[in-house]
């Protein structure tokens, strides 16, 4: 039990904080490897025991250079029970090596990636990426990278948050713009058309949503549109300017289509209004006398209210 006893209070001894008056002397200057400052890493001489593997300070991001203040670390470990003496230079110069590393392939494969996200979305990258620094200086070469996109579809101004992180752990976040767009296709007039008119002639082009002011109308519903407002040559039809020809109209007989158990079932119906592509209408059930409401599917056809909007422009 005596021998127990002795290894125990020995055990303690190696775990404990030095506190007597012990002496340590500080470095001039530090090259740091890692992230953070250990007190140990700043000793040319003089050990604090179990302190030597606290950590006193964060290193400086790679390439650069910090001061530690001696009287600040002594206070510092005067909190921790040491009541030693601390000599040396007032300030410690602290030093991260730096490398610099080659943006053009980051950039690259950023931008490839950028890229397939944007294309999932539906959108294309119309641009170049901005937001790289002049020079890229980390700790190590080889580096990790992981792109983020705020929530919400990007809109023509996009942005992205790249995170840098090297072989030594050094993180470096970088703020990135791009722009792009929404591509689609959509009606454009050939000639000048004055309010009051049918669209008879147009043709299809791919345009950016982004820069489009107002919706665009489906192509489906462009034969024959009723030109709300006065066009030029070039402009993208919308319902801004345009409303679709009503494909049902009211006291007209319709086909409701429903699709029941995987079979299509088609019932008659009356139209109480007119309706265009995509537009809700009421309509009365020729076998039951119920009314319901609803979507313009084609002409004389219309098909439940929940099912998407046919021919629609995205």
């Amino acid at each position: 039990m005596r021998h127990l006893a002795l290894l125990a209070s020995c055990l303690l001894l190696l775990a404990a904080p030095a506190t007597g008056q012990e002496s340590l002397a500080l470095r001039e200057t530090l090259a740091c490897t890692g992230r953070v400052v250990l007190l140990g890493d700043l000793l040319a001489a003089g050990s604090a025991g179990a302190l030597d593997a606290r950590r006193v300070a964060q290193s400086p991001a790679p390439g650069e250079t910090a001061l530690l203040d001696r009287e600040r670390l002594a206070r510092q470990l005067a909190d921790w029970g040491w009541t030693g003496r601390l000599s040396g230079p007032a300030q410690v110069k602290l030093h991260t090596p730096g490398v610099v590393v080659a943006l053009a392939p980051l950039a690259n494969a950023v931008r490839a990636e950028l890229t397939a996200r944007l294309d999932s979305l539906g959108l294309r990258l119309s641009g170049e990426v901005e937001g790289w620094p002049a020079e890229l200086v980390c700790a190590a070469p080889r580096l990790q990278w992981r792109l983020a996109l705020p929530d919400g579809q990007p809109r023509a101004n996009g942005s992205a948050r790249l995170t840098l992180t090297d072989a030594v752990g050094f993180e470096q976040v970088l703020e990135l713009a791009f722009p792009c767009a929404r591509p689609l296709r959509v009606g454009v007039v050939t000639a000048p058309l004055p309010r009051g008119a049918r669209l008879g002639e147009w043709r299809e082009e791919e345009r950016d949503a982004f820069h489009i002011s107002g919706e665009p109308l489906p192509l489906a519903a462009l034969p024959g549109a009723l030109i709300s407002e006065p066009l030029r040559a070039g402009e993208v039809v919308t319902r801004r300017n345009a409303r679709p020809a009503p494909l049902v109209k009211a006291g007209r007989e319709v086909e409701v289509r429903l699709e029941r158990g995987g079979v299509t079932v088609s019932l008659r119906g009356i139209a109480r209004e007119d309706g265009a592509l995509g537009e809700l209408v009421g309509v009365k059930h020729l076998d039951g006398q119920v009314q319901r409401r609803y979507r313009v599917a084609g002409p004389g056809l219309v098909v439940p209210s929940y099912l998407s909007q046919p021919g629609g422009s995205s």
